[in-house]
């Protein structure tokens, strides 16, 4: 998992620097013809870092509040009243990133060699190990891409320094 943790932590960082750019009033923005929200994405992916320590059976915080509002088969939404905010995201986001990759780092070999009980991806992901893979390079790196396409929608450019 070493390199799935440098992938993630690499990523991550790409994703603060999107996030950081875009104003809190045009968090919850919906991109024209549909799509996710930075709002959803973030939310979304803070909550996947919770679904990777249930994957490892290990407690969450918040996991069984967000999955209604950015759980798989969510819809974004601009209205407000339920989304968490901007800031509060962002904290969740690191907190359960730290948490998660605290706990990939002390998984042994047994306990990412175990079979997942969880139906989501089984067929394609029967391991733990492959799930937590997927969670830190696959399933992070397509919602970056979507909020990437969200920005340039917005004419916003590129965090990336190629």
């Amino acid at each position: 998992m070493e390199l799935e943790v440098k992938l993630f932590t690499m990523m991550r960082g790409v994703l603060t620097e999107m996030v950081d750019g875009i104003s809190d009033a045009d968090f919850q923005s919906l991109p024209a013809g549909g799509g996710n929200s930075p709002n959803w994405i973030l939310g979304h992916l803070a909550l996947c870092n919770e679904f990777g320590l249930m994957t490892m059976g290990l407690p969450v915080e918040r996991a069984e509040q967000m999955m209604p509002i950015y759980g798989p088969g969510s819809q974004p939404t601009e209205v407000t009243d339920h989304l968490m905010g901007k800031a509060d995201l962002v904290t969740f986001f690191n907190e359960s990133a730290d948490r998660f990759l605290t706990a990939v780092a002390n998984a042994t070999d047994e306990d990412l060699a175990a079979l997942r009980s969880n139906p989501i991806l089984k067929a394609h992901l029967p391991t733990v190990g492959d799930m937590l893979g997927h969670l830190l390079t696959t399933h992070f790196a397509l919602h970056i891409g979507q909020l990437s396409a969200w920005r340039r929608s917005r004419g916003m450019g590129s965090v990336l320094k190629i």
